[in-house]
């Protein structure tokens, strides 16, 4: 590629690409506050009564992404958060990690809950057992989760105090075809959710998305145009159409990548909790592609020209 060329093809992928990654963040950071306005739980969360060993044990047998929220007893709003795969947890957190599959003994607790400093850690101290503090909830010291406590305790599985929330993607579904309707209730959904997530949200990350795939497309269709001559020279000159090409995509993924990286870096730069550098990386790397798959189709499609002309 000329200088022109990468300098024009680089451009137009940066901008798309910043855009792509501001709506991930703006999707996530949207929903964890959603979730802290809701006590963490989902439109599609169920409210369940009855045995906890039997609900808890039914629940799991959902999927390995099911969250299962168990209210302990104490004064402190304190729940034991079961979840066997928690790598789409999205909890709002203004500091540390959210829990790691099979975590024991670990807390995560709100700016309001007292904890013990011990060799330059922090623990939680509840029912004569001690757990470490990996995170503070809610977006910031002064959330409506200061005063909230959340434990990876599976040993605490069936202490639960009262009904036992249930949130999975399709919840209410999943769990009466399965097991009935007996105790099973929606939870209630609050205002914000109708007025912001239902509404605004999806009409802004709709719009960026088409935004965004559209750019990608048309700067996949613009490098073809502009390396189409030099592709038809090359073949005049004997070269296999295949292998230009081949070289071509290979120079186009660079600079992809090369576009990629201020996103990237300002998402860790950031340190925001809330942000995970892989879905910043997964968001640049479909733009990517959409710009490589169009330039592909482009390029086929695309009568060449003379090279004089």
């Amino acid at each position: 590629m000329s200088g022109r060329t990468v300098a024009i093809v680089g451009g137009l992928t940066l901008l798309f690409m910043l855009l792509a990654s501001a709506l991930s963040v703006y999707n996530t950071q949207q929903e964890a506050i959603t979730l802290e306005g809701n006590k963490l739980y989902s439109t599609a969360s169920i409210r369940v009564t009855g045995d906890p060993r039997e609900i808890v044990r039914k629940a799991r047998t959902l999927g390995p992404e099911t969250r299962i929220y168990v209210q302990l007893p104490g004064e402190a709003r304190v729940r034991n958060l079961l979840v066997d795969d928690p790598t789409g947890l999205n909890l709002p957190l203004h500091e540390g990690r959210p829990f790691r599959a099979g975590e024991e003994k670990a807390a995560i607790v709100g700016a309001a809950i007292p904890v013990v400093d011990r060799d330059g850690r922090e623990y939680f101290e509840y029912d004569g057992e001690i757990y470490e503090v990996i995170g503070r909830l809610g977006a910031g010291p002064d959330s409506l989760l200061a005063a909230d406590v959340l434990l990876s305790d599976p040993a605490r599985a069936f202490d639960g105090s009262g009904p036992i929330v249930v949130d999975r993607v399709d919840a209410y579904a999943r769990y009466v075809e399965n097991f009935g309707s007996q105790g099973v209730a929606r939870m209630n959904e609050d205002t914000n959710r109708r007025t912001n997530i239902d509404f605004v949200s999806p009409l802004l990350l709709g719009l960026g998305t088409a935004i965004v795939t559209a750019g990608a497309v048309f700067t996949g269709m613009l490098a073809a145009s502009l390396l189409q001559r030099r592709h038809h020279v090359l073949h005049l000159l004997g070269h296999r159409r295949l292998p230009v090409q081949a070289r071509s995509v290979g120079q186009l993924g660079l600079v992809a990548v090369m576009a990629g990286l201020p996103a990237f870096a300002a998402a860790v730069l950031a340190g925001d909790p809330m942000v995970s550098g892989a879905s910043v990386l997964g968001v640049e790397a479909l733009v990517a592609s959409a710009v490589v798959v169009s330039f592909l189709t482009a390029a086929h499609l695309r009568r060449p020209v003379a090279p004089w002309s």
